[in-house]
């Protein structure tokens, strides 16, 4: 059900579906998505046949989420994303979550891996970085564009010549990373995965590469849809 879960930061929408047998997911989505989009309705609906617990909220700027630090139709406020998920992530995860992380979202999962290693059982990485808007925008609030939180913990990032994010140290997660990409996507160049695969201490991480979609970042085309399914019942679904 829908909700709106105060935190020390603000007030972050919220919807959970609880089931018993199954390992929770926990979704960060894309920058500016809400409920109505296709990834969180297409998780939702994965989740809800295959009977998996799943926790689905919206970013701060966007929707009925909203903090003083962040105005409605909020650009750029990576730090304060971050400190969300966290918190909202704090709230929700009573016992390991599997992570799956949509564009932005993406990005932010391998944050949260780090600094919450013990509730993280597994990372899905969709299409996982930053546009050139998205990185403009956080540059002008901060300075510099790092998947950092408010209290500086993260990780760095450096722009290299061809616009891909070089991960400026090792990421210490030791769990499952399956990532996800279409070569063909424009706004998010899928280059970014070979340094997540590269700054990974993880050694069971696999990257899929798709080469043709109708949509490219939204990976909606019946076998982008199909490997995340399959995906998420192998990483969620406890043997009977």
């Amino acid at each position: 059900m829908e909700k709106i879960l105060e935190l020390k930061s603000g007030h972050t929408a919220l919807r959970r579906f609880d089931y018993v047998d199954n390992t929770p997911v926990f979704y960060l989505p894309g920058h500016k998505n809400t409920f109505q989009d296709h990834k969180g309705i297409l998780i939702e609906d994965i989740c809800k046949r295959n009977h998996i617990p799943l926790s689905h909220w919206i970013y701060y700027g966007w929707s009925d989420s909203y903090s003083k630090s962040v105005p409605t139709d909020g650009e750029g406020y990576i730090r304060e994303w971050l400190s969300q998920s966290l918190e909202v992530f704090d709230h929700v995860a009573k016992t390991p979550q599997v992570l799956v992380g949509y564009s932005m979202g993406g990005f932010l999962s391998l944050a949260i891996a780090m600094l919450r290693p013990q509730k993280v059982k597994g990372i899905i990485g969709l299409a996982s970085g930053f546009g050139d808007g998205l990185c403009r925008q956080a540059i002008e609030h901060y300075g510099s564009f790092d998947v950092l939180d408010n209290s500086g913990q993260g990780f760095f990032l450096n722009l290299n010549h061809e616009g891909i994010f070089e991960i400026g140290s090792q990421l210490n997660i030791s769990c499952p990373v399956r990532l996800y990409h279409c070569i063909e996507d424009s706004e998010v160049s899928w280059k970014n995965n070979l340094e997540i695969c590269k700054a990974l201490t993880s050694t069971d991480v696999s990257l899929t590469l798709s080469k043709a979609s109708e949509k490219p970042h939204r990976l909606n085309d019946i076998q982008d849809i199909d490997w995340l399914e399959k995906t998420l019942i192998d990483m969620t679904i406890k043997p009977a």
